[in-house]
């Protein structure tokens, strides 16, 4: 399930086999995919605190999230309130950080969090 709320994606459907939600919010988005649509995954951008808060609901529920949050530093996201959390709880078996000066403290979070983790 592509959630796009702002039409970033356009003609992206027509190229593949996915659902699109387009044009909510992407916190109600978010939610209204859950309780009604049954997704396999979640997939979103640029996620803030409602967004984040939403993406956990999903999470309890067993729905796996493809997400981005947006910012100039690791430091920085982890400290925005909702998003750092989200992030912190585990929900990410993997972070990519473009442009990374903090690469090696993403990997080792990641080798820190790998036990929890199994595919």
């Amino acid at each position: 399930m592509l959630l796009d709320s702002r039409g970033e994606f356009g003609s992206f459907e027509k190229e593949c086999l996915i659902d699109v939600l387009e044009g909510y919010p992407l916190a109600e988005g978010i939610e209204i995919a859950i309780r009604t649509l049954s997704p396999e995954v979640l997939v979103c951008d640029e996620i803030g605190r409602r967004e984040a808060e939403a993406l956990s609901f999903g999470v309890r529920c067993g729905v796996p999230v493809v997400a981005s949050a947006h910012g100039e530093s690791l430091q920085e996201v982890w400290q925005r309130q909702g998003v750092g959390d989200f992030i912190r709880g585990g929900v990410f078996p993997l972070l990519y950080l473009v442009g990374a000066q903090e690469a090696q403290e993403i990997q080792k979070w990641q080798e820190e969090r790998q036990e929890l983790f199994t595919f």
